[in-house]
């Protein structure tokens, strides 16, 4: 909370949130209510746009900061929404994140999923940036951001290797997958480590097949 007002947001009822279609990204299309809509909150008072499960308190001067920067906001975002509410609400939350000098792993993720609307809305170009975005947050989030939790050590490096891969890197993406393969604590995190062994195959594949294309 930045500036102490009430804030209003809708929750989606578990018993509404049903799987449709999980990409290897993680990006999750759903039947009726989409939950990532109203993963960003907003108050409407002072402006500040946050993730639902922020726990980082924010600092008095970063506070003050903020107070002077922003300004209240005419949408009304407390309602149902929709995909293009939904974007507009990562979009805010990813600039008052990045002022608040959020975690790496926070704007990160706030990217990956703005990506994933865009995957929906079929653009493309803004989809690939946020995908830039979110993996130049989630390789900061692993080189300077230590975590004791392997299964969550786990979790970002298949995203990193995932994103590596859909942005026309195999090679790469290989590496990272490779490092889940063999990591020491792999029993801990079975699904992420079956889903790594076959991304693992399949930008392998890629990998030859453009060694292959080069030859010709």
């Amino acid at each position: 909370m930045l500036c102490g007002g009430e804030i209003q947001s809708l929750v989606a009822k578990t018993d509404c949130i049903q799987e449709e279609i999980v990409d290897t990204d993680m990006c999750t299309r759903y039947r009726l209510v989409n939950p990532t809509f109203y993963y960003v909150v907003i108050c409407r008072n002072c402006g500040y746009a946050f993730p639902e499960n922020s726990m980082e308190k924010l600092r008095p001067a970063k506070v003050k900061m903020l107070k002077q920067m922003l300004i209240p906001i005419q949408e009304d975002f407390s309602g149902v929404r929709t995909i293009d509410d939904a974007i507009a609400a990562y979009r805010l939350a990813i600039s008052c994140q990045n002022l608040a000098g959020a975690k790496n792993a926070v704007i990160g993720r706030l990217h990956m999923i703005l990506s994933c609307l865009y995957r929906q809305k079929e653009l493309t170009e803004e989809e690939t940036e946020n995908m830039k975005q979110a993996l130049e947050c989630l390789e900061k989030a692993y080189s300077f951001d230590s975590s004791s939790d392997a299964r969550a050590e786990m979790n970002l490096i298949y995203l990193i290797g995932e994103l590596y891969g859909r942005l026309g890197h195999p090679g790469k993406a290989v590496e990272w997958f490779r490092q889940i393969v063999v990591h020491p604590e792999r029993d801990s995190n079975p699904y992420i480590v079956n889903l790594a062994r076959d991304r693992w195959q399949d930008f392998k594949l890629q990998r030859t097949a453009g060694k292959t294309e080069g030859k010709n």
